[in-house]
């Protein structure tokens, strides 16, 4: 098991996955204002 949260790439991961998430609800919670 590696420990993703110490290394620079695991790290970039998490905030690229954090980020898309993040942009996804963004996208969303506007569809539904708008809707």
């Amino acid at each position: 098991m590696v420990d993703t949260t110490r290394s620079p790439f695991g790290k970039e991961l998490g905030r690229a996955a954090w980020k898309r998430t993040t942009t996804n609800r963004n996208i969303r919670t506007v569809n539904k204002i708008a809707a």
